[in-house]
């Protein structure tokens, strides 16, 4: 379901921070609905108990009174709707509270804007603003001005834990056919490994769980010998170096299997 929008669209991430800044110094109210009288508001009631938050990834709803869990993943949500319907659109407004965006080609009379933010009076950020529905044509380059690596990051997940071994060429091609946009090559590749980490978390994150591993082996095969080595850098700064263990169901079974011996290498028979 695609209410009240027919298309969206985004900048893309190099161009967001200059917008932000741009937007910062304007006297505008952006927690105000009422700010853009084009938009169509029709939730000015901050008492409104939101439904839980649920909502398809793919295919996601941006109606009025809409909750996301925060304002990253509704502006991910408009993002992607964005992509799919083939429009732009600029970021006006965004903090970690609310989130304004109008149409990428509002100098041309198209009056679609967005408009969600949060409140101390209910968990998440709720959609205050959404429409009218675009009147300008399809956006050209949809794919390079909007699908961002975190984008990517998103649609791969799922493709990567069917196939952990695919590359960024295949993932590529599927991403392309499957959304009918020309994305850039170099985002796949870098979203391919936001997506990575995703999955299996990030090395130097893993490296922190080390101790808490070695507390646990000990824990769970007492007797057993487990050592973690650090050593620090340049900055005096702690890092991994080198981790031993030996179970100890491991050490007895080697001492019950060994027989003892005495060895002769050489000596003189005399």
């Amino acid at each position: 379901m695609y209410s009240d929008t027919d298309s969206l669209v985004t900048q893309s991430d190099s161009s967001y921070d200059s917008d932000l800044a741009a937007s910062s110094d304007s006297n505008d109210d952006c927690s105000d609905p009422e700010f853009d009288p084009n938009g169509e508001v029709v939730d000015n009631d901050d008492e409104y108990d939101p439904p839980p938050f649920s909502y398809d990834v793919d295919d996601p709803i941006i109606d009025v009174n809409v909750v996301f869990p925060d304002v990253d993943q509704c502006k991910s949500a408009v993002t992607h709707l964005t992509i799919l319907h083939d429009h732009a659109f600029e970021i006006v407004k965004k903090d970690k509270s609310r989130f304004r965006a109008k149409c990428k080609r509002a100098d041309q009379g198209c009056k679609w804007t967005f408009f969600a933010s949060t409140s101390p009076k209910y968990i998440g950020c709720k959609v205050k603003t959404s429409g009218p529905k675009h009147t300008c044509g399809s956006f050209n380059n949809c794919g390079e001005t909007m699908a961002s690596n975190k984008w990517v990051a998103k649609r791969a997940v799922d493709l990567l834990r069917d196939d952990p071994e695919m590359g960024p060429k295949d993932l590529h091609s599927m991403l392309q056919k499957k959304y009918s946009i020309d994305i850039p090559y170099y985002r796949v590749y870098r979203g391919k490994y936001k997506a990575m980490d995703t999955i299996y978390g990030k090395w130097d994150d893993n490296y922190d769980l080390l101790p808490t591993y070695q507390a646990e082996l000990l824990r769970v095969v007492s007797g057993s010998i487990v050592e973690l080595d650090t050593e620090k850098d340049d900055n005096d700064d702690l890092c991994f170096s080198r981790f031993f263990v030996a179970l100890k169901p491991c050490i007895d079974g080697f001492l019950q299997g060994c027989r003892p011996y005495i060895a002769m290498d050489a000596t003189h028979l005399t």
